[in-house]
């Protein structure tokens, strides 16, 4: 198994368990409220501690074989792209085939970066289709009163993410229709 921290001063710290009970024991601790619920994270062994300020957490990510429980409606329709230039060409893909903005009632393939804290994202690919405009952007508000959000990791496993370290979530294609109050602009 293999950890990384990315802390919101731009660095990160790589850390691993090469015993599987000891991993399957590390991964029932790491629930995402029970990660970023408390004021540090400790990871630690007999050679080395790391006591790491919550708050200054952006995102962990643990690489595992081991399954790990990540919510259905997340691990069936998000997918976690590594690489920003295959990201890129789907997200234009997407909107170029979308021009006008997903409407409601839309199936579609969308792609948010999330852009967190020391200069460190997550790039996201959702397949969905949008019900209702609002109910969008309802869930997004609600992700962002929670304390994080889970992805499935590509390589097995799962990627944390605290989300008082998110900047912003840029999504590409846009949409049809926005909330009252929407600041109406092209994105250069």
């Amino acid at each position: 198994m293999e950890i990384v921290a990315y802390m919101a001063n731009g660095q990160s710290h790589a850390f691993s368990q090469q015993d599987p009970d000891a991993a399957r024991t590390l991964l029932a601790d790491m629930q995402p409220g029970r990660l970023f619920g408390t004021s540090s994270i400790i990871l630690g062994s007999g050679t080395s501690c790391a006591f790491l300020k919550t708050a200054a957490v952006s995102r962990i990510d643990v690489i595992t074989d081991e399954p790990v429980a990540i919510a259905p409606t997340i691990r069936d329709s998000a997918r976690v792209l590594e690489s920003e230039e295959e990201f890129a060409l789907r997200a234009k893909a997407a909107t170029k085939a979308l021009g006008d903005g997903v409407a409601p009632g839309e199936a579609y393939q969308g792609y948010l970066r999330f852009e967190l804290t020391g200069g460190h994202f997550l790039l996201v690919e959702l397949e969905r289709v949008l019900a209702q405009q609002v109910q969008f952007f309802t869930n997004l508000h609600r992700l962002f009163d929670g304390q994080a959000m889970m992805f499935p990791h590509p390589r097995g496993g799962a990627v944390f993410l605290n989300v008082t370290n998110i900047v912003s979530v840029l999504a590409s294609p846009g949409f049809a229709e926005y909330p009252k109050g929407t600041l109406l602009a092209e994105r250069h």
